[in-house]
């Protein structure tokens, strides 16, 4: 940053400064904004920057939250204000979800990390090398990922044997455990592992695993008019009448988006 060199002071620089700082004190200085002005002007100045139509933050000290609020369009289509309490689509959070349901049958020795995935989820291929689960899990087993323009496509299939015809069928990319290559693909298949080792649509093996409500309301199917409604619901709500059995209709498909197969659960559940 250049800095100004002043040659000369003008003899009347001290003077004009105290007229205008005792008109200044005069009219009276701008308020300091309060705690909420600032961090809404923070939320509001991070939207912007993302390009987001809507964002939503909260504030934690000490693990108690202090503020949440909102900027912008939960759903630009309907004119929906984003809220503290609006619902978004998770995306790749879902893995970690999926990865601790592939864990918990590993755990009750269902599951061998060191298996062929054919062991289990026989949809998917033989390569030319074994692909195991925990080349899966990992980003190790030379599945590739998003093509051009597959991240917006918008089909629907009612299982994940019907989502992987996609990729299923492309070569690897190398041969697994020799490089790294990020995979949303590869946590479909693992998906397709939960499913038919614990005999349960992941659906209803996540909601065996007691998942809170207002994710299951959220996340438990695909809409098939490929529109998202405001999922904003009060703690009201979640306590009196919104349960499993009474999701909204709109929730009850057990459809796949192919990617979005585990896409759909947030926050931890019980071993």
């Amino acid at each position: 940053m250049n800095r100004l060199a002043f040659t000369r002071v003008d003899p009347r620089l001290p003077a004009a400064l105290a007229i205008l700082a005792l008109f200044g004190a005069c009219g009276g200085a701008e308020p300091e904004p309060t705690l909420d002005e600032t961090l809404a002007a923070i939320v509001a100045e991070a939207r912007d920057a993302a390009g987001s139509p809507g964002l939503s933050a909260a504030v934690a000290v000490n693990g108690e939250m202090i503020w949440s609020g909102a900027s912008g369009l939960a759903d630009v289509e309907n004119g929906v204000p984003a809220t503290a309490d609006s619902v978004y689509r998770i995306a790749s959070i879902s893995k970690p979800v999926a990865g601790v349901a592939v864990m918990q049958l590993v755990d009750q020795g269902a599951i061998d990390l060191d298996a062929e995935v054919q062991t289990y989820f026989p949809a998917f291929p033989e390569k030319d090398h074994p692909v195991t689960v925990r080349h899966l899990m990992t980003h190790t087993s030379g599945i590739r990922h998003y093509n051009p323009g597959e991240m917006d496509m918008k089909d629907h299939f009612d299982t994940i044997e019907a989502a992987i015809e996609i990729f299923k069928d492309d070569p690897l990319l190398f041969e697994p455990s020799t490089q790294y290559s990020y995979s949303s693909y590869a946590w479909n298949i693992l998906a397709g592992v939960v499913e038919n080792v614990s005999g349960q649509s992941f659906d209803d093996y996540i909601r065996q695993k007691r998942y809170d409500i207002r994710t299951l309301v959220a996340f438990s199917g695909t809409v098939h008019d490929d529109k998202l409604p405001d999922l904003t619901y009060t703690e009201e709500q979640m306590n009196d009448g919104i349960r499993e059995k009474e999701l909204p209709e709109q929730f009850a498909t057990q459809d796949y988006q192919v990617l979005l197969v585990a896409e759909k659960y947030q926050t931890g559940f019980d071993q």
